[in-house]
């Protein structure tokens, strides 16, 4: 939750500078990191069904009282619970983003908690200081870390799936979906049970098809979707797709990278077939803080090769290069910055 001063805490770090501003950026990664342990230890869960003391807490997820009665009061001062006399309940947004199935942010939180925070800790300076990255998150992720960091991809995707779906074109002729890098199979399956007749193969680093493996076997949906491990910066893609998702992939990618990317998925989609690109672009986060703010965590931790986004023009514009058109795109409200691409291969080659 962001650290929201009071009126006199705006007057004496902002407008007085007597207490230093930046101390308020303290306070935030102290919330990240007791959020993230709430939501490990399901303190959240624990509330779901209504107030509890720290000891009733401390009981339900087997823990220190004394140390869940601090957690508590830390959550609420950020705004995830509310103290009750020393009675504590779940605020609406927590209930609503940090417990349940569906749009559950949790595992983005400990993604980042446990997981991007530290890889920063070991690259940050030499990618700053360098412009080249020491080594790619994924080369430094260990084995075990691979399906931790995909739930964390997934529960951010969990917030847009949905909207996602709503907009990509599906028509009742397709019958094959190539998803590219699809490693968690949130999106995959989600169009698989929304469009009975799709067929899927989803095409990722072996490591990364851990979690999807496990969530298409769940959602009964094995015999639909496939799961390849290759390299999709470079192995071929097959052929005859109807349509191609590139989901939250295109951001990590250099543009020598990208583009030829962009031109083999061109090469396996039929004539008429069409392609979906979700990406966060240069240049569309809600505010100009926000939009700097990820573009600097793309470029020090999802960029392959050291580079951040590309704008949407240029995207589109390689699109054209490599013979899609009809370009379109769609915006979310739910997260600003993330859009849309759609564009069609067309359906009689041109020379």
């Amino acid at each position: 939750m962001p650290v929201r001063p009071s009126i006199l805490d705006r007057l004496a770090f902002f407008r007085l500078n007597r207490t230093p501003a930046p101390l308020l950026d303290l306070f935030g990664a102290v919330g990240l990191r007791a959020a993230s342990l709430a939501f490990d230890m399901d303190v959240f869960e624990a509330l779901v069904d209504g107030h509890d003391t720290p000891e009733a807490v401390a009981a339900a997820v087997d823990a220190d009282p004394e140390g869940v009665g601090h957690l508590l009061d830390i959550l609420a001062a950020l705004g995830y619970v509310r103290d009750c006399d020393g009675s504590y309940r779940l605020t609406e947004t927590s209930r609503r983003w940090l417990t349940g199935d569906e749009e559950n942010l949790g595992p983005w939180l400990t993604f980042w908690a446990d997981l991007g925070f530290r890889y920063w800790a070991e690259t940050l300076d030499e990618t700053v200081r360098t412009g080249e990255r020491p080594v790619t998150m994924s080369e430094w992720l260990d084995s075990g870390e691979f399906e931790r960091a995909q739930r964390g991809f997934r529960a951010l995707g969990s917030l847009l799936v949905v909207d996602v779906l709503d907009a990509v074109t599906v028509r009742e002729s397709d019958r094959d979906l190539l998803a590219v890098g699809g490693g968690h199979a949130l999106y995959t399956i989600a169009a698989c049970r929304r469009h009975p007749h799709l067929d899927a193969t989803i095409v990722d680093d072996p490591e990364s098809l851990v979690l999807a493996r496990e969530e298409t076997a769940a959602a009964e949906l094995d015999d639909r979707i496939v799961c390849e491990g290759l390299d999709v910066q470079s192995d071929y893609l097959g052929e005859s797709y109807d349509l191609a998702f590139l989901f939250s992939l295109a951001h990590g990618f250099d543009p020598a990278i990208s583009r030829p990317l962009l031109g083999r998925i061109h090469d396996a989609l039929a004539p008429g077939g069409r392609v979906a690109v979700l990406a966060q672009f240069d240049g569309e986060g809600p505010t100009p803080a926000t939009d700097a703010a990820m573009a600097f965590a793309r470029f020090v931790s999802f960029s392959m090769l050291g580079t951040n986004t590309d704008t949407i023009e240029e995207v589109s514009a390689w699109l054209r290069a490599v013979g899609f058109e009809n370009v379109k795109r769609t915006t979310f409200q739910t997260l600003p910055g993330i859009v849309l691409l759609e564009a069609e291969k067309p359906k009689i080659p041109t020379e």
